[in-house]
């Protein structure tokens, strides 16, 4: 394999707004297909990112045998990556548990 980074600028391969699983999916078989150890995905240009895409790409970078990099990352797209990773971290804290229902008549 090939030492040297390869750049891929996702708004550009994929779109400026992801929003759907399968597109991270998408990303990765392309990424996988790329003859180099290391990627740089660079998130200049990107407007928005769902939390499943956001999901789905964490779950994927952490399967591939690819060093993943991430360049240029926006605010929103760094926070929806962290709170994705939290409720990994956490997966109790967002549980919504049964309470009693209390009659007010």
């Amino acid at each position: 394999m090939n030492k040297t980074a390869e750049k891929i600028e996702i708004s550009k391969t994929l779109s400026p707004r992801l929003g759907f699983r399968d597109s991270a999916v998408d990303l990765f078989h392309l990424l996988e297909k790329i003859p180099s150890d290391t990627v740089e995905v660079d998130f200049t240009g990107v407007t928005f990112m769902s939390r499943s895409f956001a999901h789905e790409y964490l779950q994927q970078k952490k399967k591939s045998e690819k060093k993943i990099v991430e360049l240029n990352v926006p605010d929103n797209v760094d926070s929806m990556f962290h709170a994705v990773l939290e409720s990994i971290k956490n997966p109790d804290k967002l549980k919504v548990r049964p309470s009693r229902i209390i009659s007010l008549s």
